[in-house]
């Protein structure tokens, strides 16, 4: 197991490569609460005007990057041919809630 492999403070991140045919990206969707941004309260809605115009965008911009890149290197016959390592999948899902407080 890998993290019987780390040691705090010791181990690096070069010492645990990513291997593009040994790895996917994996994207959850981002729900309807979080994509609806009516608020309630003035607090709430100082909160959500900082996720909604800040955090969100961000957010699904860093996504976005993470997709071409992936797609560019999966899509790639240069590399394929070059280092015998295929590309990653990418593997899109969602997460959905059986009771109002999301158990």
């Amino acid at each position: 197991q890998l993290s019987k492999l780390v040691q705090q403070g010791i181990s690096q991140r070069s010492n645990y490569p990513l291997i593009p045919s040994r790895m996917a990206l994996l994207i959850i969707d981002i729900q309807d609460h979080l994509s609806n941004s009516s608020s309630t309260s003035a607090d709430e809605k100082k909160q959500k005007h900082y996720f909604y115009n800040t955090s969100l965008p961000s957010a699904v911009k860093n996504i976005e990057l993470l997709l071409d890149i992936v797609r560019s290197r999966r899509d790639d016959d240069h590399c394929n041919k070059v280092d015998n390592n295929f590309g990653s999948e990418i593997i899109f899902t969602y997460l959905e809630a059986l009771t109002n407080d999301c158990r």
